[in-house]
């Protein structure tokens, strides 16, 4: 199996200005040295679906723990409400399942929806680096809207061992892939209809005025660059499950804008709400994956078709 060279593309060195496209794993892992780190990152206000959640990481793990480019695998799950039950869950998991380096649980504020959960994680992350360092990360949240499409996202993401092994493969053989979404919810503005879950690929980015929203959001986090990409550089991530390369979500520019969009999210999540700081909640399912392909030019890929899902 071919070592990961899972930050290749897009790590801490091309973000901070460093012309190589370095911080390679493959290296390390093939003279025997420390080798790359991922980590899962879960945000789990519905603690219903915990089980599921739970199964993906579970076959994470087992993957990780045979892949010979992955040393160390991390667990990171954010509560919007203390739960000592299932944060004691966590934190014995890295006893209970093979292939967890360590787990950890957080409450955090219950704003933005699961981005909003996502960004403090990231945050928290960032805060502490000399403690956390990651080459890949997966995104997994608590969907429940819709269970079908819930299910849908975990299974192609990490319904399994096999799924998770695919997955890192694709990571290790092709270094500037930075994102990997869920079969048929991943697309651009141009994917044809029919390749999009659902028949929903106009709700990508054609419906009502969602481009300029985008443009609105992408401004709070790069502001007076005038650098929003164009058309053929959008891509979204439907129901915003996701391996990627962590770099640019580490990013002094993205790093500065979580806590303005903390600033302006109410507390709680209203499906229906229209206010301009929701709109940015919504944009951001689009934007952060445009970052990745319209910003720093990186490749986007599905992750294969996982059973008869």
């Amino acid at each position: 199996m071919r070592p990961i060279c899972l930050a290749a593309a897009v790590g801490y060195a091309i973000l901070r200005g460093v012309t190589a496209l370095g911080l390679s794993l493959s290296q390390e892992s093939r003279t025997g040295g420390a080798g790359a780190s991922a980590a899962i990152f879960a945000q789990v206000a519905n603690t219903s679906v915990w089980p599921e959640l739970r199964g993906c990481i579970r076959n994470v793990a087992e993957a990780a723990r045979h892949h010979p480019g992955l040393s160390k695998l991390d667990l990171h799950v954010a509560l919007t409400r203390a739960d000592a039950a299932l944060e004691d869950e966590v934190r014995r998991m890295r006893t209970e399942i093979p292939g967890l380096s360590d787990a950890f649980a957080s409450v955090v504020q219950n704003r933005g929806a699961d981005i909003g959960e996502f960004m403090q994680q990231v945050q928290y992350v960032h805060q502490h680096s000399s403690n956390f360092s990651y080459d890949l990360v997966l995104k997994i949240h608590s969907k429940s809207s819709r269970g079908n499409w819930r299910r849908r996202m975990l299974s192609t993401l990490c319904g399994g061992p096999g799924q998770v092994r695919t997955i890192l493969g694709m990571f290790g053989e092709r270094p500037r892939l930075g994102l990997v979404g869920p079969y048929k919810l991943v697309w651009t503005y141009d994917t044809p209809n029919e390749d999009v879950f659902g028949s929903l690929g106009d709700y990508g980015f054609r419906v009502g005025d969602t481009e300029r929203k985008m443009a609105n959001t992408w401004e709070i986090i790069y502001p007076g660059e005038h650098s929003f990409p164009p058309r053929d550089r959008y891509l979204i991530s439907g129901g915003s499950m996701f391996w990627v390369r962590p770099g640019p979500l580490l990013s002094d520019e993205f790093q500065s804008a979580i806590p303005k969009f903390l600033s302006v999210w109410d507390e709680g999540y209203n499906r229906s709400c229209t206010t301009a700081a929701c709109d940015h909640m919504f944009a951001l399912e689009r934007v952060i994956p445009t970052i990745y392909y319209g910003r720093y030019r990186l490749d986007y890929a599905q992750a294969p078709k996982y059973q008869n899902k």
